[in-house]
């Protein structure tokens, strides 16, 4: 196999495999652009962008190949609140490492934060974590995660998945 082709093969491999994992890296966008454009947005239309970005969040964690853990997402938003919306974000493990805290700051404005910090509380929802904290002022948004499940919701969550196996197991198969 002659050089070229041999680098030719190794780069579409490389982009065949890694792009997926890559391609939210080392994207930013305008902040001023997008701070303007959510001041011109009203509260409860943010609210609901918010539920369908933390949605299409996790859809882009597991389109990249990765499994959505906790560990996953709190990667995932690093990398957001560093890339796209371009911020200084800082991740502080408590001491014991139940808990860990994340600080973003920008300046996109206030609507801007108040949606972040909307996408931000319903992404970490998705989790049965005992405690899910989000504020929010108009250049940063500070989160606090517990990183410990919350024992009765993970129940919940369990039992849910039984009802759902017997639900298809009773329903007759066309």
């Amino acid at each position: 196999m002659n050089p070229a082709t041999l680098l030719s093969s190794l780069v579409k491999s490389y982009a065949e495999w890694y792009i997926p994992v890559k391609s939210f890296d080392p994207v930013t966008v305008p902040k001023k652009m997008l701070g303007a454009l959510f001041e011109m947005i009203d509260k409860e239309k943010i609210d609901r962008l918010t539920e369908q970005w933390a949605t299409e969040s996790k859809n882009i964690i597991l389109l990249s190949g990765s499994a959505f853990s906790l560990e996953t997402a709190i990667g995932f938003t690093y990398k957001v609140s560093k890339y796209f919306i371009g911020a200084d974000a800082k991740v502080i493990r408590s001491k014991d490492k139940d808990s860990i805290s994340f600080i973003v700051r920008h300046d996109g404005g206030e609507k801007f934060s108040y949606f972040c910090a909307g996408c931000f509380y319903h992404f970490f929802n998705f989790f049965p974590l005992k405690r899910v904290v989000v504020n929010h002022d108009a250049s940063s948004v500070y989160i606090e995660v517990d990183l410990v499940e919350d024992e009765v919701e993970n129940m919940k969550r369990y039992l849910e998945s039984i009802k759902d196996e017997l639900r298809s197991v009773k329903t007759p198969q066309s």
